[in-house]
Order: structure tokens, then C-alpha cells, then sequence
């Protein structure tokens, strides 16, 4: 029994690692295909990370390796955060998928 219970765990170890090595070698061909000095991702579930992973060089044409504690400038997310927003806000049932916001009133709704 107690063999059966360390082979499954070998086998689920292995599985991990083979597939988060295919992450890994996913994100830093597009990191490379972009010639995207540096990328971070995390593969999460609503309760584990299953993987984290920083890779590249911090500025172009440098040596200084990505690290774990490097900061991103977000960009330009507002339509994607207000996206996020409104989701939670439908999940929540405070809103429907068709509120409408900002309606100026001389636009006929």
C-alpha cells in the first residue's frame, strides 16, 4: 500500500514538472519571438500556485537577470480592469451584463 501511495506521488511529481517545464519553454519562446526583455507568469487556482516563473533580463541589452521581486509598469489596462470590475459586480448580482453607465441625456437610450 505504501508503495502504491509513493509511486503515485513520484508519478504526480513528474507530471508537474514535465508540464511546467512546457510552460516554461512556452513563455520564453514568446518572450524571445517578441524579443521581450523581461516576462513574469504565474499559473494559479483559486486556492494554490502551481507556478511562478520570471525570465529574461531586466533591461534590454543587459545582463541583469529577471528576479522575482522586479516591477512591471501595468500599462494601459482601464478597459480590462473596468472589465474585471464589472464582472464581479454581475457575479455578485449588483449589476446585469446589460447596465448601461455614463448615458448622457441626449443620447436616446
Amino acid at each position: 500500500m505504501m508503495n502504491r501511495f509513493f509511486a503515485l506521488l513520484f508519478l504526480s511529481l513528474i507530471t508537474l514538472y514535465v508540464n511546467a517545464q512546457t510552460t516554461f519553454h512556452f513563455a520564453d519562446s514568446i518572450r524571445i519571438k517578441y524579443q521581450i526583455p523581461e516576462i513574469a507568469f504565474a499559473v494559479v487556482s483559486a486556492d494554490s500556485v502551481f507556478e511562478l516563473q520570471v525570465l529574461g533580463v531586466q533591461r534590454a541589452n543587459t545582463d541583469y537577470k529577471a528576479k522575482y521581486n522586479d516591477r512591471f509598469h501595468i500599462g494601459s489596462n482601464t478597459k480590462a480592469i473596468t472589465a474585471f470590475i464589472a464582472a464581479l459586480l454581475v457575479e455578485n448580482k449588483q449589476i446585469t451584463w446589460d447596465t448601461r453607465f455614463l448615458i448622457s441625456s441626449r443620447i436616446k437610450a
